[in-house]
């Protein structure tokens, strides 16, 4: 049996590249898929719940517009400040009874306390939730 993978984004506007990252991932047989992102369209989180096995989208919004509207900054972010990331998420040992659900709401809140940044007007929406 597969691992359960957590896909993690900055958003979903349309959701065209978590969609075809989650078919992907389909073909290696993993036990379950777990999308994650700290703002969506409803609409679009709608439609990723039925493509993972489960989405997590801390926040929805009727007026969603684009992703990079609910960034301070959201400019391309570096390689080197991805593998920052991701060896400060490794050194930030997950308890092993943590769930999926659980794990990716730590990711979304990595992404969102990230490099690019939540807008400041979202920040209380995304500490509610997350």
């Amino acid at each position: 049996m597969g691992r359960t993978v957590i896909l993690v984004d900055d958003g979903l506007a349309i959701g065209t590249t978590l969609r075809a990252a989650i078919r992907a991932l389909r073909g290696r047989e993993p036990a379950r898929i777990v999308a994650a992102v700290p703002v969506a369209a409803p609409e679009t989180c709608a439609a990723i719940s039925e493509e993972a096995d489960e989405a997590v989208c801390a926040a929805r919004s009727r007026d969603f517009h684009a992703v990079g509207f609910w960034y301070e900054n959201f400019s391309q972010t570096s390689d080197e400040e991805v593998r920052a990331l991701l060896e400060a998420a490794r050194s930030d040992a997950f308890d092993a009874s943590d769930s999926p659900t659980r794990r990716a709401r730590q990711a979304v809140n990595a992404v969102a306390r990230g490099p690019s940044r939540i807008r400041t007007w979202a920040r209380p929406v995304m500490s509610r939730l997350l």
